[in-house]
């Protein structure tokens, strides 16, 4: 979801319930006629707090696997001696 705001968000934001990834975060200087407003637009993506962790540890354990399968594929080419 595309968000603008007058204050820059930070990349992350977790609350009891949810967990807000802002990327893309972009200065917009808007002008109102009389003066001009620095504004933030970035895009916002909202995750439950349990679907975040899971996602991560999906994340962490496909990480941990592929770091397996280097080891594996260096002791085949003898590079782990």
């Amino acid at each position: 979801m595309k968000v603008k705001s007058k204050v820059k968000p930070p990349e992350m934001i977790i609350d009891d319930y949810r967990v807000y990834i802002n990327s893309n975060i972009q200065e917009v200087i808007e002008n109102t006629g009389e003066s001009e407003i620095t504004m933030y637009e970035y895009n916002q993506q909202r995750y439950e707090k349990n679907e975040y962790i899971a996602s991560l540890h999906t994340q962490v354990t496909n990480a941990q696997l592929a770091l397996v399968e280097l080891y594996e594929i260096q002791l085949q080419l003898g590079g782990g001696e």
